[in-house]
Protein backbone atom coordinates (compact mmCIF):
# COMPACT_ATOMS: atom_id res chain seq x y z
CA UNK A 1 0.00 0.00 0.00
CA UNK A 2 1.40 3.36 -0.98
CA UNK A 3 -0.89 5.41 1.24
CA UNK A 4 1.08 6.69 4.19
CA UNK A 5 0.23 8.43 7.40
CA UNK A 6 2.91 10.08 9.40
CA UNK A 7 3.13 12.39 12.35
CA UNK A 8 4.49 15.86 11.89
CA UNK A 9 6.23 17.93 14.53
CA UNK A 10 2.83 19.23 15.65
CA UNK A 11 1.50 15.67 16.04
CA UNK A 12 -1.14 16.17 13.34
CA UNK A 13 -1.68 13.44 10.78
CA UNK A 14 -0.27 14.14 7.30
CA UNK A 15 -1.66 12.15 4.37
CA UNK A 16 0.47 11.36 1.34
CA UNK A 17 -0.42 10.46 -2.23
CA UNK A 18 -1.88 6.97 -2.71
CA UNK A 19 -0.23 5.62 -5.84
CA UNK A 20 -2.82 2.83 -6.11
CA UNK A 21 -5.44 5.33 -7.33
CA UNK A 22 -5.72 5.38 -11.14
CA UNK A 23 -9.33 6.42 -11.90
CA UNK A 24 -11.69 8.63 -9.90
CA UNK A 25 -15.31 8.98 -11.08
CA UNK A 26 -17.57 11.71 -9.72
CA UNK A 27 -21.25 11.24 -10.51
CA UNK A 28 -23.94 13.91 -10.86
CA UNK A 29 -25.72 12.39 -7.84
CA UNK A 30 -22.74 13.36 -5.65
CA UNK A 31 -21.12 9.93 -5.33
CA UNK A 32 -17.45 9.15 -5.96
CA UNK A 33 -16.01 5.79 -7.06
CA UNK A 34 -12.25 5.11 -7.08
CA UNK A 35 -10.35 2.34 -8.91
CA UNK A 36 -6.82 0.94 -8.81
CA UNK A 37 -4.69 -0.38 -11.71
CA UNK A 38 -6.46 -3.75 -11.63
CA UNK A 39 -9.93 -2.23 -11.84
CA UNK A 40 -10.61 -2.95 -8.19
CA UNK A 41 -12.50 -0.39 -6.15
CA UNK A 42 -10.77 1.32 -3.21
CA UNK A 43 -13.55 1.73 -0.61
CA UNK A 44 -11.61 4.14 1.63
CA UNK A 45 -12.10 6.95 -0.91
CA UNK A 46 -15.66 6.19 -2.01
CA UNK A 47 -18.98 7.68 -0.98
CA UNK A 48 -20.35 11.20 -1.08
CA UNK A 49 -17.98 13.62 -2.77
CA UNK A 50 -18.36 16.37 -0.18
CA UNK A 51 -17.38 13.91 2.58
CA UNK A 52 -14.26 12.70 0.72
CA UNK A 53 -13.16 15.80 -1.21
CA UNK A 54 -10.14 16.71 0.95
CA UNK A 55 -9.05 13.09 1.33
CA UNK A 56 -9.17 12.62 -2.45
CA UNK A 57 -7.42 15.92 -3.09
CA UNK A 58 -4.55 14.85 -0.84
CA UNK A 59 -4.39 11.23 -2.01
CA UNK A 60 -4.59 11.67 -5.79
CA UNK A 61 -1.19 11.91 -7.42
CA UNK A 62 -0.28 13.22 -10.89
CA UNK A 63 -1.03 9.91 -12.68
CA UNK A 64 -4.73 9.85 -11.72
CA UNK A 65 -7.41 10.09 -14.40
CA UNK A 66 -10.41 12.14 -13.27
CA UNK A 67 -13.87 11.59 -14.74
CA UNK A 68 -17.20 13.40 -14.42
CA UNK A 69 -20.13 11.07 -15.07
CA UNK A 70 -23.84 11.61 -15.51
CA UNK A 71 -25.68 9.23 -13.17
CA UNK A 72 -28.73 8.91 -15.46
CA UNK A 73 -27.20 8.70 -18.93
CA UNK A 74 -23.85 7.14 -17.92
CA UNK A 75 -22.11 9.62 -20.24
CA UNK A 76 -18.75 10.69 -18.92
CA UNK A 77 -15.79 12.82 -19.77
CA UNK A 78 -12.23 12.78 -18.59
CA UNK A 79 -11.34 16.12 -17.00
CA UNK A 80 -8.35 17.84 -15.47
CA UNK A 81 -7.64 17.67 -11.76
CA UNK A 82 -8.47 21.37 -11.51
CA UNK A 83 -11.90 20.92 -13.10
CA UNK A 84 -12.66 17.83 -11.03
CA UNK A 85 -12.08 19.69 -7.76
CA UNK A 86 -13.51 23.04 -8.96
CA UNK A 87 -17.12 22.34 -8.05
Amino acid sequence: MCYQSSRSAGDSEVEMSDERIIHVYRFTNGMVVVFDRDGEQIPRYQGLYYEHEQLLHDACGPAVNFHLMNWNTKEHQEVSRERFFAN
